[in-house]
């Protein structure tokens, strides 16, 4: 299950935002008051920190205004006040509000002593199944993590602008591209997402695509421009859904119907570029291309 790092709790969300997942990170407890000035200091310091640690650690935000049980059954006489838990039960805490520095070292002492790991290999194995999941906002959430900590991270570089174009971000994905560095712009899947997201502005949308599928379920016997119009965009929308085989697949039935089809061929070798010349579906693709235009 995946969490977002700082969230807003009551007691009635106690145990699922605190106990439940507190086996899967360690969570800090942060009980506090709109009228408490050090609180004000504390928590802006706990969410940079939190946000820091790549989902090893949450903050629980919970004002004692609204939601005292568990603050008075923690025994809370002053506040702000911090608790850690792990695996469904407190396990340390401080009063006051203290330094970044001392916080730091509070929750490095607590992961070395609970064995708490969350190793880089193992953030990119979730990243990996989340966008498998096409959980991309969730993906996003631990790449951006580790890009704070790392803005060089090619791998995260890479994964990060796919979910981003995956989930349809386009203005954040044109700020995150314009932002990377010379050497981080020329990694392949980066070019290979800036080549899609010059296709997203020529896709169609909701009716549009019915309408065009009904086209291609029962074609004309001689092709028309209205199938040719049918067979580009359905293939593009498919492209962008990474539908590949298929995106290939509607535009190579069109040119077996018309090898002359000009407009196929061209969004073709357009798709092809975009998916990478080495990739294997365009690889099986490229031969059945040649095979029809030179048979």
């Amino acid at each position: 299950m995946t969490f977002s790092p700082v969230i807003d709790s009551t007691d009635q969300n106690f145990e699922q935002d605190v106990l439940h997942a507190s086996h899967d990170a360690l969570v800090l407890v942060d009980f506090w008051a709109p009228w408490c000035g050090p609180c004000r200091q504390l928590t802006p310091t706990l969410e940079k920190i939190v946000k820091g640690f790549n989902n090893t650690v949450r903050l629980v935000k919970i004002n004692i205004d609204e939601s005292p049980a568990f603050a008075g059954q923690l025994g809370v006489q002053s506040i702000p006040a911090v608790f850690a838990f792990y695996q469904g039960r407190p396990v340390d805490g401080f009063m006051g509000a203290k330094p970044e520095s001392q916080i730091v070292q509070f929750i490095d002492r607590l992961i070395q002593s609970l064995g708490i790991t969350n190793s880089q290999a193992d953030l990119m194995a979730q990243v990996e199944g989340l966008m498998a999941a096409k959980d991309f906002p969730a993906a996003c959430q631990i790449l951006s993590g580790i890009l704070n900590d790392d803005p060089e991270d090619s791998d995260a570089v890479g994964l990060f602008t796919t979910s981003l174009l995956s989930m349809g971000d386009l203005e954040g994905l044109r700020v995150f591209l314009e932002g990377l560095s010379p050497a981080m712009a020329k990694l392949p899947a980066v070019l290979k997402v800036k080549a899609r997201l010059e296709l997203v502005k020529d896709a169609p949308v909701g009716d549009d695509l019915d309408a065009m599928r009904a086209v291609l379920a029962s074609p004309p016997e001689q092709a028309n421009e209205q199938e040719w119009q049918a067979r580009l965009a359905l293939s593009l929308n498919h492209f962008l859904l990474d539908e590949v085989d298929s995106a290939f697949a509607l535009l190579l039935d069109g040119l077996r119907r018309d090898a002359t089809w000009a407009e196929g061929k061209a969004l073709l070798l357009r798709l092809f570029e975009a998916q990478g010349i080495v990739d294997p579906q365009v690889v099986r693709a490229r031969r059945q291309l040649s095979a029809l235009l030179f048979s």
